[in-house]
């Protein structure tokens, strides 16, 4: 198991403000994300994506807009078959492939610490 931390500060004008965070080399099942934000951070404007990208490739693993709910939880993906079509109701685990997760916040406040996020894997 692995536990990656990132702290992401936002700088700007207030309900204008931007940050990010990266991390790369992130391998195994994504087991959990956390994000708790910042008690001062805006809630009707404050927006938060995490993506992870890799050679040839990207993916949304969370995106929130104008809020800033904490959360705690098994981020999955939808499944599909050998084809390639999805499969109506299921869903999987996110496999992250060694390749970069972007934390970013915008139109928050400027904030030290403005949201945390924790990412747990297992091999």
């Amino acid at each position: 198991m692995a536990i990656e931390i990132l702290k992401i500060t936002t700088v700007g004008s207030a309900g204008s403000a931007t940050g990010s965070g990266t991390i790369s080399g992130l391998r195994g099942v994504l087991a959990r994300l956390i994000v708790n934000w910042h008690a001062s951070a805006p809630a009707g404007t404050s927006d938060l994506t995490i993506v992870e990208t890799w050679d040839g490739g990207s993916r949304t693993i969370y995106t929130k807009s104008n809020a800033v709910t904490d959360v705690d939880l098994v981020p999955q993906v939808a499944a599909s078959d050998n084809a390639g079509a999805a499969i109506t109701g299921a869903y999987g685990y996110i496999a992250l492939v060694g390749g970069t997760i972007t934390v970013t916040v915008a139109q928050s406040d400027a904030l030290t610490n403005c949201v945390i996020v924790t990412l747990v894997t297992v091999e």
